[in-house]
């Protein structure tokens, strides 16, 4: 598929659970928002496909329909990927509130909240705050549609108007499937968000309108996630994290809330194993594997913490690369798999100086070449630290050559040209970027038109031309201050000659820029 999402996701559940459809259907659509998906299921399996049209499937096909069932499916799909839904959000903004738009949050696609989800998750990590993300479901709007088995492509209008009268006016929101909506609520944590949703169960008791089925009481069942600044989730994650919460929450009966921090310990015992019913069983083995992602998430950012620490000029280094890398790589239209893990190597990838001893980091002149050799080798001890981590294959290639020089002339392997990897290509010009623009043991910072020049300098040489051009893009057409940023940051001077002075030092040509 390359960089490209597909026209159309088929999911064939291969003898499993109707109740296994729904999670297949959600991991679907947050790996392509947006795409119309269909579901293969057994030959007369109604169930399958009330559970898989329900949940937001685009179409069933049954396995021994002929070609000319797909051959309609396929037309449907193309009609709706280029016409109907060209205008992302339409549909889903008609059965929005009539009245007083600009107040209310907006019901946006799935693609346009994944963007959004990222841009907040990096101004959190800028201003040090929390932001919530919620799961909502409307109690019973399923069941209602399987007694009455008949079509049911709106909300009732009730839940939409309140679900957008409590969310604060800067939250984000999506429809996810064909009961549930998913928001994320800036500067919000478990308590408030938790606040929120009581607003919402209170503005449900109001009465129905004349629209809604007879005898429909309304509420909702909500998964909370608290996000704090510097995690290095991404937001595909952190919605899965809100989908087993609300899991959980449905566990416990209609109309309840359940907060990711409250369930993620303990693990299930032995006991609690051999007593799953089989609808369960998808729900743990999810909940296990995003608590074991989120508790290694934790881990690492302890390790990039203790590594900072090491460093007196290391500030926070790591996370603005992280950004940096992130915002050349979506100009570069890299796919969004090689971004997030672009993010995470970024995050750590000084992990390795751990093992570097203080006196070298300190350091305020030039190394030694001795003092050199030792730090070339960060990058395979992050390796050595890292490479049991099963979550970080994408990652430790990047990790492990961010310091190669597209001429061939970097450590630790001399990869040249396309041999380095293009998340590693990245993060070498978002490093060096960062290294300039900061103070330095041995340097001040450099203003903007100094690092743009560096970058040039580089291109062909230290840098990928393609990396170097799109960043250097980046910072003419950013709100940079061009004044130097009085901002201390890791990075350590190379073996050459010594300098007469500082401001030849600076110049030096056979100085690496960023170490």
């Amino acid at each position: 598929m390359g960089d490209h999402a597909p026209d159309v996701v088929f999911l064939h559940p291969d003898g499993r659970l109707a109740t296994d459809i729904p999670r297949m259907v959600d991991e679907a659509r947050l790996a392509f928002p947006d795409v119309p998906v269909v579901v293969i299921t057994a030959r007369g399996d109604t169930a399958a496909t009330r559970v898989a049209l329900r949940c937001g499937a685009f179409d069933c096909i049954e396995e021994t329909d002929d070609e000319t069932r797909l051959d309609e499916v396929l037309r449907a799909v193309l009609q709706k990927r280029t016409g109907a839904d060209a205008s992302r959000g339409e549909a889903l903004e008609a059965s929005s509130p009539r009245g007083n738009r600009l107040s209310t949050p907006q019901i946006i696609g799935n693609d346009v909240f994944l963007e959004k989800l990222t841009e907040l998750r990096d101004a959190c990590d800028r201003s040090a705050t929390t932001f919530s993300v919620m799961m909502i479901e409307l109690d019973g709007l399923a069941e209602l549609v399987d007694r009455s088995m008949a079509a049911h492509d709106g909300l009732p209008r009730r839940f939409v108007d309140a679900l957008q009268s409590v969310l604060p006016s800067p939250a984000i929101l999506a429809r996810f499937g064909f009961d549930r909506f998913v928001a994320a609520l800036p500067d919000h944590d478990n308590v408030d968000s938790a606040a929120v949703c009581e607003r919402l169960r209170s503005a449900l008791r109001a009465p129905s309108v004349a629209d809604e089925p007879d005898n429909f009481d309304m509420g909702v069942t909500v998964g909370l996630v608290e996000v704090v600044a510097r995690t290095n989730e991404k937001p595909l994650q952190l919605v899965e994290r809100a989908r087993i919460a609300l899991e959980h929450a449905k566990q416990l009966g209609r109309n309840q809330t359940a907060r990711w921090d409250e369930i993620a310990r303990p693990f299930p015992t032995r006991g609690d194993l051999g007593s799953f019913a089989n609808g369960d069983a998808g729900y743990w083995v999810a909940r296990m594997r995003q608590q074991l992602t989120t508790v290694y998430g934790e881990s690492t950012l302890a390790l990039v913490a203790a590594a900072e620490a090491k460093e007196p000029f290391a500030g926070e280094h790591s996370l603005t690369v992280a950004r940096y890398a992130e915002e050349i790589g979506r100009r570069m239209e890299l796919k969004p798999s090689t971004i997030g893990a672009l993010r995470v190597a970024a995050m750590l990838h000084d992990i390795g100086k751990i093992g570097v001893p203080d006196s070298i980091l300190a350091k305020p002149g030039p190394l030694s070449t001795e003092e050199y050799t030792v730090i070339k080798r960060h990058p395979r001890t992050a390796l050595k630290i890292l490479r049991h981590v099963s979550f970080l294959e994408r990652e430790l290639p990047i990790i492990l050559h961010h310091h190669e020089w597209f001429n061939g002339t970097g450590y630790p392997d001399g990869l040249a040209g396309e041999q380095i990897p293009i998340g590693a290509r990245v993060l070498a010009v978002a490093d060096a970027i960062d290294a300039m623009r900061s103070r330095r043991a041995y340097k001040p910072a450099f203003d903007l038109s100094r690092v743009r020049a560096e970058i040039e300098r580089g291109s062909a040489e230290q840098f990928d031309p393609a990396v170097a051009t799109t960043a250097i893009a980046w910072l003419n057409e950013s709100p940079f201050d061009e004044a130097p940023l009085d901002r201390p940051c890791g990075g350590l001077t190379t073996p050459g000659r010594t300098p007469r002075n500082a401001r030849e030092r600076n110049r030096s040509s056979d100085h690496t820029i960023v170490v």
